[in-house]
């Protein structure tokens, strides 16, 4: 996106559902915009099914219309029709990582906080155009 000058669109929750309702209100905010997004990232799997769901419903259709992503790679994404495109997370090494920063806190109270970047990979099946 930054390549191409794309400005990003953020849609956000006003009110607490589920992840698969908040993608469904969601696919109507998108489809009612004057000019419609190419391409779709969701927060989260679940997220990203509610768009698809919904989306098929309104006659959109994925990947022709609108590209789908996710995020997390869950086993349910490969359940999709078509399976979903998504950017897999490895949840033991996050686990992990997470562990070992509570325990440097629990031993040293006073250090500063930290951050970690952990590998990704994006997993394309056939929510996204080829272009």
């Amino acid at each position: 996106m930054r390549e191409k000058k794309l400005k990003s669109v953020l849609i956000t929750a006003r009110n607490s559902q589920s992840f698969v309702d908040f993608g469904q209100t969601s696919a109507a905010r998108i489809l009612s915009r004057r000019s419609r997004p190419t391409a779709v990232v969701a927060g989260n799997d679940e997220i990203a099914y509610g768009l698809w769901r919904s989306l098929q419903r309104h006659g959109t259709k994925v990947p022709e219309d609108i590209s789908l992503v996710g995020f997390d790679d869950r086993e349910e994404a490969l359940l999709m029709d078509p399976p979903l495109s998504t950017v897999r997370v490895h949840k033991e090494e996050i686990g992990e990582t997470c562990m070992k920063m509570l325990l440097e806190r629990l031993h040293h109270p006073r250090m500063t906080f930290s951050h970690r970047i952990l590998p990704t990979e994006f997993v394309i099946r056939g929510t996204v155009r080829q272009l």
